[in-house]
């Protein structure tokens, strides 16, 4: 499957998408996912940082980029949360005879997985409050959130499932 397919997959047909990654099919989307939210996200600090480089500035300039790069921090911790818990509720099994080595881990790509429908309603939550042509108040702030949480909770839980099936 193409790039899009496999996140709309995640969006769209869940449970697919988790036996595909629990399968072997790895999830190297989120990390374009990750890199394009910096980009979305801290473009004038990029930006920033790039014309202090041109100038001169190197420590100024990898300061800024750091800086961006930063902006995603919450995200890569909460994917690592949520696959230091699949490894917890799903243990750890041996998948074939003994003697073979074990198959590769899945947990990282699952709870990646499960971190794309966040993304898509924090985005979709931005979108519409921007064409809006204001901020989000409080409790729609709190609404998407909840919504977005919730989502990557339900495929986080798919995930789990997948993983105590196998």
């Amino acid at each position: 499957m193409r790039f899009l397919e496999r996140i709309g997959a995640v969006l769209l047909s869940p449970r697919q998408a988790v036996r595909q990654i629990a399968a072997g099919q790895g999830a190297r989307d989120v990390a374009w996912l990750l890199a394009a939210r910096v980009v979305a996200g801290e473009t004038p600090r990029i930006a920033r940082a790039l014309v202090r480089g041109w100038e001169g500035n190197l420590q100024a300039a990898l300061m800024g980029l750091g800086n961006a790069a930063a902006a995603v921090l919450p995200d890569v911790l909460g994917i690592l949360i949520g696959a230091i818990l699949l490894s917890l509720f799903a243990g750890r099994r041996r998948f074939g005879p003994a003697d073979s080595p074990r198959s590769p881990d899945r947990t990282l790509d699952l709870a990646a997985q499960a971190w794309i429908p966040y993304l898509a309603v924090e985005l979709a939550g931005a979108l519409l409050f921007t064409a809006l042509g204001r901020p989000m108040r409080p409790f729609e702030e709190h609404a998407v959130d909840v919504t977005a949480v919730g989502w990557a909770s339900l495929i986080w839980i798919a995930g789990l499932l997948e993983l105590k099936r196998a």
